[in-house]
C-alpha cells in the first residue's frame, strides 16, 4: 500500500512539473515564462496585489538569473522568489538549472507617495550577466483607499454624459470643444485626483477638482479628429475618491468620413 502512495506521489509530481512547464510559451531571451504582462485592474492605495510568474529554463545547461535594480523610487512593486521557507529579493542573482521550472512572486502596494491614475512599471531579468531588454510589465489604475468610508459620509460624483459622438470628413481637423458636468449628489467633498486621457488629440481642463455637497464643476475638453478615415475612439478618465464609482470614463466616439 506505502509503495502505491509513494509512485503514486512520484507521478502526480512528474505531471505537475509537466504542467508547469506547459503554461511556460512567451518567450524571453532564451526562458519561457507563464506570462510577460500582469495587469493587475483597479488598485487601491496600500491594498496588496500579488501575482506568481513562472519562469521555465528549456536549455541543458543552468543560467544564472536576477531581476535589475528598479531605478523608480517608491513605486510599491518589488519581486522576490522562495529560497527555502523565505521570500528573497529577485535583485538577489538565482540559479535556474536546465529543465526545470522556477517562480516569481510579483507584488505591488501602492502607498501614498504613488501617483494616482493609470500606472505601468517593467521589471528587466538579468540571464548570465546579459539584460533581456523584454521585461516583465505591470500595470493598472491607482484609486483612493476605501476601507474605512462609511456610505452616508462619502461623496458620489455623477456626470451629465459619459459619451459624445461626432462625425467628420476625412482632410478636416477642426477641433471642436465640449463640456462635462460633474455633480457631488454625496455627503463629503467629491475630490478628483487626476483625469487621463487616451490620446494626445484630446485636451481637457477642470474649473475645481475639489467639489463640495450639492455643488458641480465642468470639464472642457477639446478634440482634434485624427487624418484617419474610420470609426474609433477615444477616453477621458477622472480618478476621483467617489467609493462607488472611483473612474468615470468619458468614451469621445468619432467617425470620419473618407473623400
Amino acid at each position: 500500500m506505502i509503495g502505491i502512495v509513494l509512485l503514486y506521489m512520484l507521478f502526480s509530481g512528474c505531471e505537475e512539473k509537466a504542467d508547469y512547464r506547459a503554461t511556460c510559451t512567451v518567450p524571453i531571451g532564451r526562458l519561457l515564462l507563464s506570462e510577460e504582462w500582469l495587469e493587475l485592474g483597479v488598485v487601491q492605495m496600500n491594498e496588496v496585489q500579488e501575482k506568481w510568474i513562472r519562469i521555465f529554463n528549456p536549455t541543458q545547461k543552468p543560467v544564472s538569473l536576477s531581476i535589475m535594480e528598479n531605478p523608480e523610487e517608491n513605486t510599491g512593486l518589488k519581486v522576490t522568489y522562495h529560497k527555502g521557507k523565505k521570500h528573497v529579493p529577485a535583485t538577489q542573482t538565482f540559479i535556474l538549472p536546465g529543465g526545470h521550472v522556477d517562480s516569481l512572486l510579483v507584488t505591488f502596494s501602492p502607498q501614498h507617495d504613488n501617483p494616482y491614475g493609470e500606472f505601468l512599471y517593467a521589471e528587466y531579468l538579468k540571464c548570465d550577466g546579459e539584460i533581456l531588454m523584454t521585461g516583465i510589465k505591470v500595470s493598472g489604475i491607482v484609486v483612493d483607499n476605501f476601507e474605512n468610508v462609511l456610505p452616508d459620509k462619502a461623496p458620489r460624483g455623477i456626470l451629465n454624459q459619459d459619451s459624445i459622438t461626432f462625425q467628420f470628413d476625412q482632410g478636416k481637423q477642426v477641433p471642436v470643444a465640449f463640456d462635462v458636468e460633474i455633480r457631488n449628489d454625496g455627503y463629503s467633498n467629491l475630490i478628483v485626483r487626476k483625469v487621463e486621457v487616451t490620446c494626445s488629440c484630446v485636451m481637457t481642463e477642470l474649473n475645481d477638482t475639489i467639489i463640495a455637497p450639492g455643488k458641480s464643476s465642468t470639464l472642457h475638453a477639446k478634440f482634434t479628429p485624427e487624418g484617419l478615415a474610420g470609426s474609433f475612439w477615444q477616453e477621458i478618465r477622472l480618478v476621483t475618491n467617489d467609493p462607488t464609482t472611483p473612474l468615470k470614463t468619458v468614451f469621445i466616439k468619432c467617425h470620419v468620413k473618407e473623400k
